[in-house]
């Protein structure tokens, strides 16, 4: 009787976890959702309404990734409360802009490392400091799950 009262018990509680982890994930993708939709209504206002004049906005510009169909507003100053909503400019020093961003689905979390078509370098969480030794025109990091190393993306510019 006792065994049959522990295992009914142990049954309910990982029906509980199982739940637990399934709101978990349905809230973290309606947040992703609500993120984009925001996003996507940002730069459409910043576009429409501005008419390139960002001067009077927090933004300084649109970064658009077709390859990973994101087009993001990108905050003109960094933050932790801005850096919920959009990616943020790091530094901009001669030449060499670097934006960060959270690895959410809805940012940067779309960077795969493990495509071979782009080159990724990976940096240890305390090396911020190595995004800005670099002769690229754009760097984009985030942090891997859990933040244990930094995934930086590098880029040139290109010629129109």
């Amino acid at each position: 009787m006792k065994n049959t009262r522990k295992g009914t018990w142990l049954i309910y509680t990982g029906i509980l976890l199982i739940a637990a982890a399934l709101i978990v994930q349905i809230v973290s993708h309606q947040n992703d959702a609500i993120k984009t939709a925001w996003a996507r209504q940002t730069v459409s206002v910043m576009e429409s309404s501005n008419k390139g004049q960002l001067s009077d906005t927090p933004y300084m510009g649109v970064l658009r990734i077709p390859a990973l169909d994101l087009q993001l507003p990108v905050f003109s100053t960094y933050s932790q409360r801005a850096m919920e909503q959009a990616p943020c400019l790091y530094m901009n020093d001669s030449g060499h802009m670097i934006l960060c961003a959270h690895n959410a689905d809805c940012h940067f979390g779309r960077i795969d490392t493990s495509r071979f078509r782009y080159e990724y370098r990976v940096v240890q969480p305390d090396e911020v400091e190595r995004m800005t030794d670099t002769s690229y025109a754009l760097t984009l990091f985030t942090c891997t799950p859990y933040g244990q190393a930094r995934i930086t993306v590098r880029a040139c510019m290109c010629q129109s």
